[in-house]
């Protein structure tokens, strides 16, 4: 078997984490604020959100309970969100070693919505996930 591809929504209608809020922490009441929309995404054939940040919501942040990364084949670009509410990820830095090592530039920045067409591929991936395209 091989990795099976999932659909999944960007949440407009809630935030994941507050600016200046504990994000970037692991703690328990990060995944409580998505427990509704995640109900409610699944609910509508969507296993999986994707939420903006919170102050502006033009830029992605993270996925319900996994790291964001977008990778562009032709350009080979492994972009992924650099932002103070999003948890550091053991899983991400791990990839990155990895994309690098394969001949790919890794940038950690803000990624605006509009960007998500340029890419070939998003994944969802975190130490509960492994990695879901």
């Amino acid at each position: 078997g091989g990795l099976e591809p999932v659909d999944g929504v960007i949440i407009t209608d809630f935030d994941r984490a507050a600016p200046r809020g504990v994000g970037n922490v692991k703690v328990a009441g990060n995944y409580a604020a998505d427990m509704l929309p995640n109900m409610r995404s699944k609910e509508q054939g969507f296993p999986i959100g994707l939420y903006l940040d919170a102050a502006t919501q033009t830029c992605v942040e993270e996925f319900s309970t996994s790291n964001f990364v977008g990778i562009d084949s032709v350009n080979k670009k492994y972009v992924t969100p650099k932002s103070s509410s999003v948890l550091p990820s053991i899983t991400n830095k791990s990839l990155m070693t990895i994309a690098e090592d394969e001949g790919f530039t890794v940038e950690a920045r803000d990624i605006p919505i509009e960007e998500m067409d340029t890419f070939d591929e998003v994944l969802a991936f975190g130490t509960a996930v492994v990695v879901t395209p």
